[in-house]
């Protein structure tokens, strides 16, 4: 079976966070200092917030603060990963 609504996002959202480089500036996100552009990452990153599999880092000199995993987020991921890797099942 493979992913969706919800788990697709949280999936895709924590794959996003362990790739590095997302960070947040007053209210914006950016990834590896390049804009995030629409309202995709954003959303999902905030359900990732709620859900406590993220954190916002301590910022830099530059005010960025980096998108970091909690240690919340291994079980999770691992769990989202073994239901997207999983087969439908054969119908008879």
């Amino acid at each position: 079976m493979k992913l969706i609504g919800p788990e697709f996002f949280q999936w895709k959202g924590l794959r996003r966070v362990l790739s590095g480089g997302l960070a947040c500036f007053e209210g914006r996100y950016y990834d590896q200092g390049a804009p995030v552009p629409g309202c995709f990452i954003p959303l999902v990153v905030e359900g990732l917030l709620e859900a406590e599999l993220v954190e916002l880092g301590d910022p830099d000199e530059s005010g960025m603060r980096p998108v970091a995993l909690t240690d919340a987020w291994q079980a999770r991921y691992r769990e989202l990963c073994q239901l997207q890797r999983r087969k439908a099942p054969v119908a008879p």
